[in-house]
């Protein structure tokens, strides 16, 4: 009834931009990180919850900040088993944003980016003849900002 999955990459980032002024090689470690949950509540009606993080990352001129998404989805199935009503909300938390630094010699901006708001999506979906999807099928999120 319950699934729990987590997956993260770590991996070391280099930028060699001496042709744009720097002195040195820059280098860090830089990682992300992706949390799913699903969560059967009765034979009808299943929650799903998704988180992902990215930390921060360095660009040829400076650094793309860490950003933090988490999603929430609920499923209720009819009694018909072909008819589902799906509510997802994007960005739960209000904490999608998009942050980026530039720290050059000759130029410093720091600049933020953020959509308007969550995202909430109401859905019926019906499915006609024989099925062949997984019936445990992931709700599906806006991420984009």
């Amino acid at each position: 009834r319950l699934s729990l999955h987590l997956s993260a990459n770590v991996y070391r980032n280099q930028i060699d931009a001496r042709n744009l002024g720097f002195t040195t090689r820059r280098t860090a470690l830089a990682w992300d990180a992706k949390f799913n949950t699903n969560w059967k509540v009765s034979d009808s009606f299943a929650l799903q919850l998704t988180s992902s993080y990215r930390a921060k990352r360095l660009t040829a001129q400076g650094e793309r900040l860490p950003s933090h998404i988490t999603n929430l989805g609920a499923r209720y199935t009819l009694k018909n088993r072909r008819t589902s009503v799906v509510l997802t909300v994007s960005d739960v938390l209000n904490s999608l944003q998009s942050r980026s630094r530039l720290d050059t010699p000759t130029l410093r901006s720091d600049v933020t980016q953020r959509r308007s708001g969550r995202i909430v999506y109401l859905g019926i979906t019906h499915s006609f003849g024989r099925s062949t999807r997984d019936s445990e099928e992931k709700m599906q999120f806006d991420e984009n900002l």
